[in-house]
């Protein structure tokens, strides 16, 4: 059901996201480098998955807006 008090504008989002090979990158590391970088971000979410068939390369996405 929509509640237009907790509705978050679209507008107001962003999306980054990292790419790094899983036998060579931490993602914590990155993840605390962009975490350093966006003091006041409201994460909405954090998500991992794995590029090509392989799994050599992963990708770490983060859907965020500053603190509303």
């Amino acid at each position: 059901m929509f509640n237009k008090e907790n509705a978050i504008d679209s507008s107001k989002l962003h999306v980054d996201s990292f790419k790094y090979q899983s036998t060579e990158d931490m993602p914590n590391e990155i993840y605390e480098e962009w975490q350093e970088k966006h003091m006041n971000a409201k994460i909405f979410s954090l998500q991992f998955r794995n590029i090509g068939q392989s799994a050599e390369w992963q990708e770490m996405i983060i859907i965020w807006a500053d603190k509303l």
